[in-house]
């Protein structure tokens, strides 16, 4: 059986923020928080999932990391996430890492899963997987799921980040892309 109700949780919280003018920089900061991640990356003209492993990115299609086409970016694996966006015409950053052992503020978040599209699925090669739907969405994803159909989506954790105001009102106030989890019932 399913459950409804959201799950909560607490951490220790670490938040760096940044600016890039290029995008060897953005690489640089990957290259020092990461050893291994799932990359989202929002370009102008299209959205790939890739992965980032040996001090590289790689997208399925040999996608190349513009600084100019990137409108968002999501590098994450399930301690931390580097969150870039576009403001104007300049790349700013948030690196948000939950770390009882180093992290600064106790903080709470909620835990969802973003339900991706697809219903079917394709091996493209190891490691990574084509999902498709039948109105003709498809993309591919660093992952192997064991099973994808409509009661097994393949889904995204999220945790979703909560603030008090004067102790009484909750305000969600980030949120950060954790791992990619299996659903169903």
């Amino acid at each position: 059986m399913s459950e409804i109700g959201l799950k909560t949780a607490t951490c220790k919280e670490q938040i760096t923020h940044y600016q890039f003018q290029t995008s060897e920089e953005i690489m640089e900061r990957i290259n020092q928080n990461f050893e291994q991640a799932t990359v989202f990356t929002l370009f102008k003209d299209t959205a790939k999932f890739g992965k980032y492993a040996n001090r590289q990115i790689e997208y399925i299609e040999n996608e190349q990391l513009e600084y100019d086409r990137i409108e968002e970016m999501r590098i994450f694996n399930p301690k931390k996430e580097l969150y870039i966006w576009r403001e104007n015409d300049h790349l700013k950053g948030r690196l948000r890492e939950d770390n009882d052992e180093t992290g600064t503020k106790e903080t709470e978040y909620v835990i969802s899963n973003l339900i991706l599209w697809g219903t079917r699925a394709k091996t493209e090669k190891p490691g990574w997987t084509t999902l498709k739907e039948e109105r003709g969405i498809e993309y591919t994803v660093p992952y192997t799921p064991k099973r994808i159909d409509e009661q097994h989506p393949l889904r995204i954790k999220i945790h979703t980040y909560i603030e008090y105001i004067d102790e009484i009102q909750a305000s969600y106030t980030d949120s950060r892309f954790v791992e990619f989890t299996e659903g169903g019932e």
